[in-house]
């Protein structure tokens, strides 16, 4: 049965003293950069003061899922890991709610009458020169992957992900796009009480907006400017 997804809280109190305790938005920040730092790529620098480690991390995951650590990132701006990792957790959760939904949306397309010759000739000539969007399923998988990993293995070492950060962030990004021609609106979460509610997700043209900001995120990846 697929898990709830709950509008983050943190975790135990125990485990929060050393992952929280940020009372302003500075100490926030720091602490969602860190957080997204280790668990992409799996150390922090030499000289950083902090109680955060890897293998605290990803217990953290291991025990309660990457949303519990997503209220870190929930406020960051787009253009940063933390920030990019909120929409990617989003998209997630979307999809491991409401498969049927987004399934749905992914097969809706637009019909061309057949007898318009010119109409046909363009959509085949946009068809070969596209870029092909993963499906649903192999979105998902991308985004399990790079989200979630080997959280849950034995070993003391947490890899760096660092090279599934590019790759994800485009298929996720050319999904949304695709999604969003699927939806007159191009809405994604309209409900206030739904618990994917969400600045990013309740927006206007929230599909085609988080869109674009992975894009953006994945051309800061490329060069390794994402952070």
């Amino acid at each position: 049965m697929t898990r709830q997804f709950h509008r983050p809280v943190l975790m135990e109190p125990a485990e929060a003293e050393r992952y929280t305790g940020a009372e302003d938005t500075a100490a926030t920040s720091v602490l969602a950069h860190q957080s997204a730092q280790l668990l992409i790529c799996g150390y922090l620098g030499a000289d950083t003061d902090t109680t955060l480690t890897a293998a605290g991390l990803r217990k953290v995951v291991a025990s309660h899922g990457v949303d519990v650590i997503g209220e870190l990132w929930a406020t960051s701006p787009a253009g940063t890991l933390p920030g990019a990792l909120w929409r990617l957790l989003l998209l997630r959760e979307w999809i491991e709610r409401d498969p049927a939904l987004v399934e749905s949306r992914y097969a809706t397309a637009v019909t061309i009458n057949d007898d318009d010759a010119a109409a046909q000739a363009r959509f085949e000539a946009a068809l070969s020169q596209g870029q092909r969007v993963d499906s649903v399923a192999q979105v998902q998988a991308q985004l399990n992957e790079l989200l979630l990993g080997d959280a849950s293995a034995g070993s003391q070492r947490t890899p760096s992900r660092r090279s599934q950060l590019y790759p994800t962030l485009l298929a996720s990004a050319a999904l949304l796009e695709r999604l969003s021609r699927a939806s007159e609106q191009d809405s994604w979460i309209t409900d206030e009480n739904d618990p994917l509610y969400d600045v990013v997700t309740s927006r206007a043209r929230a599909l085609a907006t988080t869109a674009a900001e992975l894009r953006e995120a994945a051309a800061k990846a490329a060069v390794g400017k994402l952070d």
